[in-house]
């Protein structure tokens, strides 16, 4: 296996491990009192963590790369990933109730936006323990906090805002395509949000001064 095909697979692997957590996760909050889970489509065929990430990601990709990148073959960024998933959940709406009588769309939109919501905050959060220290701090041997990070999206008032609003944009109904660019943008400025509360902390590490 090339160095190439290794890089893709283990990607791979990892967003479907942070789908499969994040559908875990919304197990465990408030929707659990109303079990649901993955979709049958109209063909009788289940969606899973695997059929979202192969079948509908992957070629929501390849047309976003062909359409808007100056280089086809290039890797989008942790923002534009976050953004094109919760549009392809958004898109095919892979979870639902398993009681039929919660056939109500906005539950079921409501549902799949939570969802989505998590996969994103999962996703940027292992990408800084991933990369962040070693590109960006003194020792690269300090781990990235994810509970300092998350500080001040999960414990105020201003992050609690920005959960409830970026949510309803994800159910708002569209006659349009899915705003993808501005997604990603709303995703950027959480990280840099979050990433400033972090460095002022006084136990952070401090970044390099050039």
């Amino acid at each position: 296996m090339s160095d190439t095909s290794a890089y893709f697979e283990e990607s791979r692997a990892a967003r479907i491990r942070l789908v499969n957590q994040a559908f875990q996760y919304l197990q465990e909050t408030t929707f659990a009192q109303t079990p649901f889970d993955w979709r049958t489509d109209a063909s009788g065929r289940k969606y899973s963590s695997e059929r979202l990430w192969d079948e509908c990601y992957k070629p929501e990709l390849e047309y976003v790369r062909t359409r808007f990148m100056k280089d086809s073959a290039g890797r989008l960024d942790r923002h534009k990933i976050i953004s094109l998933t919760q549009g392809v959940i958004l898109g095919v709406l892979p979870l639902a109730f398993v009681s039929h009588d919660l056939v109500e769309e906005n539950k079921i939109v409501e549902l799949n936006a939570e969802f989505a919501f998590l996969f994103g905050i999962l996703f940027i959060s292992e990408w800084n323990v991933r990369h962040y220290p070693a590109m960006r701090f003194d020792n690269p041997a300090n781990r990235f906090d994810s509970e300092i990070f998350l500080h001040p999206l999960l414990s105020t008032d201003e992050g609690h805002t920005f959960i409830r609003e970026h949510k309803k944009s994800l159910m708002a109904k569209r006659n349009g395509p899915f705003p993808l660019f501005l997604i990603a943008q709303l995703w950027f400025t959480l990280e840099q949000w979050g990433l400033a509360y972090a460095r002022s902390q006084k136990v952070w590490p401090r970044e390099k001064t050039l």
